[in-house]
């Protein structure tokens, strides 16, 4: 199969997604596709690996292809939840299974620097107390495609951090998120960009902390950031942010 190819079967996902009720194309909590090509069949871990071996300066159209499939269904899935409040769809139906299309997006996490914006959407449908895929594989892959170089992957790793609350392996160094934020921007500016991510967080209905509150989130941020001279102006940004009306 072509690149191409790829792109289409992708689309075609998409397409059922979009055109069916989420609770039309799911079986028992479980949204999942079966691939054919030529005699094979194909799972989605199995297709997505061959997704994920596709050369990135060659992966323009299956790119595109993943970014419309993880918004669709983020769409879709929200639509979903109002339907059956509680109802969160995995990729399977055993106890392991990991949350709906995580290999779609690992595959956009491995190959594409602007993932940031689907990645969102799909995190936000991750039972993050049941399913460490998102935080073990999908995070990761994405820390090593971006170098979290750029205020694109800036934002995204300090939203992602903002959310993550549950213990992950690499939670001494964030894959060095602050590192990189402190070589490459100014310390007012983290702060601003810090600021409107925990904003965002605080006031997201669908975050997993519920009981958490603006000045937690900021309080988790000064207290990573550092006690160096970049992380001092950082934390004092934010402080005097805090303040403001």
């Amino acid at each position: 199969m072509s690149v191409v190819d790829f792109a289409n079967v992708i689309d075609e996902m998409t397409r059922r997604i979009t055109e069916n009720p989420l609770s039309d194309v799911t079986f028992a909590g479980a949204l999942r596709f079966q691939f054919q090509a030529g005699r094979k069949r194909l799972n989605e871990r199995k297709f997505f690996e061959t997704i994920r071996a596709v050369p990135v300066a060659d992966a323009e159209p299956v790119i595109k292809a993943l970014r419309d499939l993880l918004i669709s269904y983020g769409d879709a899935a929200r639509r979903h939840a109002t339907e059956c409040p509680g109802d969160r769809l995995m990729s399977g139906t055993d106890d392991h299974a990991p949350a709906a299309l995580s290999e779609a997006a690992l595959s956009l996490a491995t190959l594409d620097n602007g993932s940031a914006a689907a990645l969102r959407v799909w995190f936000r449908t991750v039972d993050q107390e049941h399913d460490s895929f998102a935080a073990e594989k999908v995070f990761p892959a994405y820390a090593a495609r971006t170098g979290f170089l750029g205020v694109e992957a800036l934002r995204f790793g300090i939203w992602f951090f903002l959310n993550q609350w549950q213990t992950v392996s690499f939670e001494q160094s964030w894959l060095g998120l602050f590192d990189v934020a402190s070589r490459t921007i100014a310390p007012e500016m983290f702060a601003r960009i810090a600021w409107e991510e925990a904003c965002l967080v605080a006031n997201d209905e669908a975050r997993a902390d519920e009981a958490a509150q603006l000045s937690d989130y900021l309080d988790r941020l000064t207290g990573q950031i550092g006690n160096t001279e970049w992380g001092n102006a950082a934390a004092d940004q934010l402080r005097k942010l805090e303040r403001l009306p």
